[in-house]
Protein backbone atom coordinates (compact mmCIF):
# COMPACT_ATOMS: atom_id res chain seq x y z
CA UNK A 1 0.00 0.00 0.00
CA UNK A 2 1.35 3.24 -0.65
CA UNK A 3 1.32 6.43 1.25
CA UNK A 4 -0.21 8.85 -0.87
CA UNK A 5 0.21 13.00 -0.23
CA UNK A 6 -2.73 13.86 1.35
CA UNK A 7 -3.42 17.55 3.42
CA UNK A 8 -4.21 15.40 6.02
CA UNK A 9 -0.88 13.38 5.92
CA UNK A 10 1.38 16.89 5.42
CA UNK A 11 0.28 17.92 8.79
CA UNK A 12 0.64 14.73 10.51
CA UNK A 13 4.38 14.73 9.24
CA UNK A 14 4.86 18.21 10.59
CA UNK A 15 3.68 16.87 14.04
CA UNK A 16 6.13 13.85 13.74
CA UNK A 17 9.10 16.12 12.76
CA UNK A 18 8.14 18.43 15.88
CA UNK A 19 8.18 15.87 17.78
CA UNK A 20 10.99 14.26 16.76
CA UNK A 21 12.78 17.51 17.01
CA UNK A 22 12.16 17.90 20.29
CA UNK A 23 13.10 14.25 21.26
CA UNK A 24 16.70 15.41 19.47
CA UNK A 25 16.63 18.13 21.79
CA UNK A 26 15.58 16.48 25.14
CA UNK A 27 18.13 14.45 24.16
CA UNK A 28 21.17 16.93 23.60
CA UNK A 29 19.94 18.42 27.15
CA UNK A 30 20.21 14.55 28.68
CA UNK A 31 23.47 14.30 27.32
CA UNK A 32 24.67 17.74 28.55
CA UNK A 33 23.25 17.03 31.82
CA UNK A 34 24.65 13.17 32.06
CA UNK A 35 28.53 14.73 31.11
CA UNK A 36 28.15 17.27 33.77
CA UNK A 37 27.30 15.01 36.79
CA UNK A 38 30.19 12.43 35.39
CA UNK A 39 32.37 15.94 35.75
CA UNK A 40 31.18 16.33 38.62
CA UNK A 41 31.61 12.68 40.20
CA UNK A 42 34.97 12.11 38.13
CA UNK A 43 36.08 15.57 40.34
CA UNK A 44 34.73 14.82 43.44
CA UNK A 45 36.70 11.34 43.50
CA UNK A 46 39.66 12.65 42.44
CA UNK A 47 38.89 15.34 45.35
CA UNK A 48 38.71 12.18 47.89
CA UNK A 49 41.91 10.55 46.51
CA UNK A 50 43.63 13.82 46.65
CA UNK A 51 42.51 13.35 50.45
CA UNK A 52 43.55 10.10 50.62
CA UNK A 53 46.53 10.35 49.20
CA UNK A 54 47.04 14.13 51.73
CA UNK A 55 45.90 11.84 54.98
CA UNK A 56 48.41 8.75 54.27
CA UNK A 57 51.11 11.31 54.01
CA UNK A 58 50.09 13.12 57.38
CA UNK A 59 50.15 9.65 58.99
CA UNK A 60 53.51 8.77 56.99
CA UNK A 61 54.97 11.91 58.48
CA UNK A 62 53.35 11.69 62.06
CA UNK A 63 54.82 8.30 62.48
CA UNK A 64 58.14 9.99 61.55
CA UNK A 65 58.70 12.19 63.87
CA UNK A 66 57.40 9.99 66.61
CA UNK A 67 59.92 7.66 65.61
CA UNK A 68 62.88 10.06 66.09
CA UNK A 69 64.03 10.61 69.51
CA UNK A 70 62.81 13.59 71.37
CA UNK A 71 64.77 16.48 70.79
CA UNK A 72 65.83 19.35 73.31
CA UNK A 73 64.97 23.06 72.17
CA UNK A 74 69.04 23.46 72.67
CA UNK A 75 69.57 20.43 70.42
CA UNK A 76 67.46 21.43 67.79
CA UNK A 77 68.62 25.16 68.04
CA UNK A 78 72.35 24.08 67.18
CA UNK A 79 72.10 20.78 65.16
CA UNK A 80 74.62 20.21 63.14
CA UNK A 81 74.35 22.09 59.19
CA UNK A 82 75.66 20.32 56.59
CA UNK A 83 79.06 21.15 55.90
CA UNK A 84 79.77 23.07 59.33
CA UNK A 85 81.99 21.17 61.49
CA UNK A 86 80.03 19.38 64.64
CA UNK A 87 82.58 18.73 68.08
CA UNK A 88 81.55 16.92 71.28
CA UNK A 89 79.91 13.65 71.90
CA UNK A 90 76.79 15.26 70.96
CA UNK A 91 78.34 15.75 67.47
CA UNK A 92 76.96 19.28 66.82
CA UNK A 93 78.46 22.65 66.23
CA UNK A 94 80.17 25.08 68.46
CA UNK A 95 78.00 26.99 70.76
CA UNK A 96 78.51 28.84 74.31
CA UNK A 97 81.87 27.62 76.40
CA UNK A 98 83.34 25.17 75.42
CA UNK A 99 87.07 23.17 77.20
CA UNK A 100 89.74 21.35 74.80
CA UNK A 101 90.96 17.65 75.89
CA UNK A 102 94.66 17.59 76.68
CA UNK A 103 95.56 14.55 75.60
CA UNK A 104 97.07 15.20 71.95
CA UNK A 105 95.82 11.66 70.50
CA UNK A 106 92.02 12.79 71.35
CA UNK A 107 89.81 12.08 68.16
CA UNK A 108 87.25 14.35 69.38
CA UNK A 109 89.32 16.98 70.92
CA UNK A 110 86.44 19.90 71.88
CA UNK A 111 83.26 19.29 74.37
CA UNK A 112 80.74 21.25 74.94
CA UNK A 113 81.24 22.24 79.04
CA UNK A 114 77.59 21.21 79.87
CA UNK A 115 77.64 18.00 77.27
CA UNK A 116 80.82 16.47 79.69
CA UNK A 117 78.81 17.43 83.17
CA UNK A 118 81.11 20.20 83.91
CA UNK A 119 79.58 24.03 85.12
CA UNK A 120 82.72 25.67 84.53
CA UNK A 121 86.08 25.27 82.97
CA UNK A 122 88.52 23.69 85.29
CA UNK A 123 91.99 24.99 85.87
CA UNK A 124 94.77 22.70 84.61
CA UNK A 125 94.72 20.11 82.71
CA UNK A 126 91.74 18.27 81.67
CA UNK A 127 90.94 14.89 79.72
CA UNK A 128 87.49 14.05 78.16
CA UNK A 129 85.58 10.66 79.76
CA UNK A 130 86.73 8.90 76.66
CA UNK A 131 90.63 9.92 76.95
CA UNK A 132 90.47 9.18 80.98
CA UNK A 133 89.52 5.48 80.25
CA UNK A 134 92.06 5.66 77.77
CA UNK A 135 94.88 6.98 80.09
CA UNK A 136 94.34 4.43 83.09
CA UNK A 137 94.89 1.40 81.33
Amino acid sequence: MAISACAGCYGGRRQVERYLKRLDDDLARYETTLQTKLDVDAMKASRRRRRAEDQELRRARKAKVEEEPARTLGQSMFASVAGEETYCICKRVSFGQMIACDDPHCKIEWYHIGCVGLKTIPSGKWYCPQCLTRRKR
